[in-house]
């Protein structure tokens, strides 16, 4: 038995999900998907003109009907089941989603640009979260995370430390 250190692993599942047909813009499905996400209405991906997500359906389609003019809404709705086998790279977005909005909803930013790295926000309660170069400049402690569906079918969330040098005024890793 391998031991890894910075890996919680469990055993992979099937993921019931509903799917949905959708004709979008990709910018405008993506932005939806990124708002929903963060309301906690649903975790969304979108592949291939269909909309998967975790989350109410009313309120989803609700949401999506809301856009009137940029997002056209097919038919059937339908639960289906992602396999851990076949369906990794939707079920890994599903995951993203769901992990980044607790991040988000514990006051951490997630993801960091397009990478798979989060940090707090800066507090005065906090202090041990960073440690201060200048006043303007500090070391940030937060994370870079990745799932990955492991060859004897496990589920693996890596976790390691990503500690950047944080600007406070631009609230941005500093360049």
């Amino acid at each position: 038995m391998d031991i890894l250190l910075n890996v919680f692993e469990g055993p992979a599942r099937n993921l019931k999900v509903w799917r949905i047909p959708v004709v979008a813009d990709q910018g405008v499905i993506f932005q939806i998907i990124k708002e929903l996400s963060w309301k906690g209405v649903a975790d969304l991906v979108f592949s291939n003109e269909l909309l998967y997500f975790k989350g109410e359906p009313k309120k989803v389609i609700e949401e999506l009907k809301r856009e009137k003019g940029k997002v056209f809404i097919g038919e059937p709705l339908q639960e289906v089941t992602l396999s851990c086998h076949s369906d990794e790279r939707l079920i890994r977005g599903l995951l993203y989603s769901s992990l980044e909005r607790i991040f988000r909803k514990r006051k951490w930013q997630a993801p960091i640009g397009k990478k798979k790295k989060a940090v707090p926000q800066i507090d005065s309660n906090y202090e041990d979260i960073y440690s201060e170069l200048r006043r303007d400049i500090v070391v940030l402690f937060g994370l870079k995370y990745m799932f990955e569906i492991a060859p004897g079918k496990s589920l693996r969330l890596w976790l390691d430390v990503y500690a950047p040098l944080w600007s406070v005024s631009k609230n941005a890793v500093y360049t």
